[in-house]
């Protein structure tokens, strides 16, 4: 018998849990020992007894907390983050360093120890996941709207840089979302 189990953190969190800052994290396929090491040791024994799933969160969520490194936090980098997030990813990396009254050197280097890539890139992966999350959610998207509210050039522009990420179309994405969310729905049912 096979069993997988797996924990997601948000990418600005990891830091706050790993035994290595994010240095050279970015597109690491690794085991988890590389940046987990302990945690791995702690809670492979721990959630390999288990057979329930839900024994094996409430497990896995009682460890984290007490894992968590809440020193490591750097109140620059999440002010910066909180400030991505609330734009919703619609921020340039010389108005988020002036807004925070650091140097843009500084500024990637806090994004590199913490975060493991660019704020470029942490800005461009949050406006990414924004638009997603409003694309699904929102059944009256509109992309004109999303093309200002997301700060791209034109439709083109936001369409590429989705199918980019995302690997498939808007269209495509959202087709295949809603058959996931329909077979799921039909499976709970019969059970």
């Amino acid at each position: 018998m096979t069993s997988v189990f797996g924990v997601r953190f948000y990418a600005w969190s990891v830091v706050l849990f790993s035994d290595e800052n994010m240095k050279g994290a970015k597109n690491c396929y690794c085991d988890a020992g590389v940046f987990f090491e302990q945690m791995k040791r702690e809670m492979e024994n721990i959630l390999y007894e288990q057979e329930q799933i839900g024994q094996r969160v409430l497990i896995a969520q009682k460890y984290l907390l007490k894992r968590l490194k809440l020193q490591r936090e750097n109140s620059l980098f999440m002010r910066a983050i909180s400030k991505i997030v609330e734009e919703n990813g619609n921020r340039r990396v010389l108005e988020l360093a002036t807004d925070l009254h650091i140097s843009s050197r500084q500024m990637e280097r806090v994004f590199e120890t913490n975060m493991g890539v660019t704020p470029k890139k942490a800005i461009d992966l949050i406006r990414y996941q924004s638009l997603w999350q409003e694309v699904y959610a929102n059944k009256a998207f509109n992309i004109l709207d999303a093309v200002y509210k997301y700060g791209y050039t034109d439709q083109a522009h936001l369409l590429n840089d989705f199918r980019k990420k995302h690997g498939i179309s808007l269209k495509e994405a959202v087709t295949y979302a809603e058959d996931v969310a329909y077979l799921q729905e039909s499976a709970d049912i019969l059970m």
